[in-house]
């Protein structure tokens, strides 16, 4: 109480106000939040401060809902004196600011090898409707910017932003999906569509959508069907023939199987070839002696097959000489 009251002298003294800003209070857990609000409202009478409290109000009533067996919405009105409902960011402000922040990140991306067709269906199959604040866009942003620098000359920068935005928002669908890889990457084609067994893996591949809650189960299928196209198959008509997997080879896609757990490892898998190897090979492809040297590790370590697969990929893209 002495304490207190010497305080309470200082404060009157200091001449001016003191304002407390405590931010992200929903963050906190249930009994982290009461325990706060009791601090707040045992020292709110100083002379001189002021208290500023940032949150959702949902999150702390409910916390507060046991605290002395009132309602939460009543007991914190007996502490805050003014309350402030802060609106929703307009949602057109949100996307110029995701897009200028992404145009950032993927400035250290060979532009020609970013797919814009690629992108705006991604963007509108799921992946903007995961952007309410622009809290949401710099928890992206910020993950986003340090993976892709890791991985940018190995995967399709477009399938990577889509994967990353599950990992983000839908952490449970993306385990799935790297848990899973045979069933996200079956071939079109395999099975009669009245087979038993489509219904099966239908079954299967809900239960992986909804895994993160249902209102996020309509976003994480959309952008699913955006990673991995044969997935349509299951659902519809569209039929992706054994002929594509070349082309999504060819654009180092996630749908593809040699590319697919590069993009979970965040590098290229043991006993594979990385782009920037394959780079190097077609870069003295022209000096017979350089490349024999070249190839003769690949020889050493099996991996010559692998190789010459992912050569093929680069087949329309080599000149003559080469």
């Amino acid at each position: 109480r002495d304490e207190k009251e010497n305080l309470d002298k200082l404060f009157k003294e200091l001449g001016r106000r003191i304002v407390i800003v405590l931010d992200d209070i929903d963050r906190l857990t249930d009994k982290e939040i009461r325990l706060l609000f009791q601090i707040i409202k045992i020292n709110a009478d100083f002379p001189n401060t002021i208290y500023l409290v940032t949150f959702d109000r949902n999150v702390v009533e409910n916390a507060l809902e046991v605290e002395q067996g009132i309602e939460g919405r009543e007991y914190l009105e007996k502490i805050v004196q003014v309350g402030f409902n802060i609106p929703l960011a307009d949602p057109k402000l949100i996307e110029q600011y995701l897009f200028a922040e992404l145009d950032k990140v993927i400035a250290v991306i060979d532009q020609e090898k970013f797919n814009k067709d690629q992108w705006a269906s991604l963007y509108y199959h799921g992946f903007k409707d995961l952007f309410i604040t622009i809290r949401d866009v710099k928890r992206f942003i910020n993950s986003l910017e340090m993976t892709l620098n890791m991985i940018h000359n190995e995967i399709n920068p477009v399938d990577f932003i889509g994967l990353e935005a599950l990992r983000m928002f839908s952490p449970k669908v993306y385990q799935e999906i790297a848990k899973n890889k045979a069933l996200f990457l079956i071939e079109s084609g395999l099975w009669d569509r009245q087979d038993r067994w489509q219904q099966n893996i239908k079954d299967k591949l809900e239960k992986i959508f909804i895994a993160d809650g249902q209102d996020k189960e309509a976003i994480s299928k959309s952008i699913s069907f955006q990673l991995f196209p044969q997935l349509e198959h299951i659902y519809s008509n569209v039929n992706y023939a054994s002929g594509w997997q070349q082309q999504w080879r060819e654009e180092k896609r996630i749908c593809s199987g040699i590319y697919f757990d590069t993009y979970f490892l965040l590098g290229t898998p043991m006993g594979e070839v990385s782009q920037t190897e394959l780079d190097q090979i077609i870069l003295v492809s022209t000096n017979s002696e350089k490349l024999d040297e070249l190839l003769q590790p690949y020889l050493d370590d099996n991996r010559i097959r692998s190789l010459i697969k992912k050569l093929r990929d680069r087949f329309n893209s080599l000149s003559i000489s080469q």
